[in-house]
C-alpha cells in the first residue's frame, strides 16, 4: 500500500499517517494470556488490517522509499503515572499480568505510546 501512494503522491510531496502501536501493553497482556481479540475501538479496532512498532512501520516506508522525516507519540494518559525515575532509568513496571524491563526513556516511549504520528517525504 504504501508503494502504491508513493505512485500518487506529488514529486516532493508528504505523507502523514497515524500508526496504532502493537508493543502497547494492553497488546502485550492480551499475547501473554493466549489471546489476540479485535476490538469495535482503539489499537486492536476491527479495521486494522496490519500492526506495528515504532520501528517496523519505520522500515516499512523506507522499504517503501519514504524518508521519514519525525515519528511523534501520542501517549497514553498512564505515562504520567509512571515514576519520572523510572521513565528517565529504566526499570521494571507491571501491567495485570504482564512485566516488562525498560531500557532507557526512549524505550518507555516504544511501550507507552498508544499511536505514533508518522511524517514522510517521497
Amino acid at each position: 500500500m504504501l508503494r502504491r501512494i508513493k505512485l500518487v503522491l506529488s514529486d516532493g510531496g508528504t505523507l502523514v499517517v497515524s500508526i496504532p502501536n502493537a508493543s502497547f501493553p494492553q497488546v502485550l497482556e492480551q499475547l501473554a494470556n493466549g489471546r489476540f481479540d479485535y476490538d469495535d475501538a482503539g489499537i486492536l479496532d476491527r479495521t486494522h488490517l496490519r500492526f506495528f512498532t515504532r520501528q517496523t512501520f519505520n522500515e516499512a516506508l523506507s522499504n517503501a522509499g519514504f524518508a521519514v522525516i519525525r515519528a511523534e507519540p501520542v501517549l497514553h494518559p498512564i505515562f504520567n503515572q509512571i515514576p519520572e525515575e523510572v521513565r528517565n532509568n529504566g526499570s521494571s513496571i507491571s501491567f495485570s499480568t504482564v512485566s516488562i524491563q525498560l531500557r532507557d526513556y526512549a524505550h518507555v516511549l516504544d511501550i507507552m505510546t498508544y499511536q505514533w504520528l508518522f511524517t514522510a517525504r517521497d
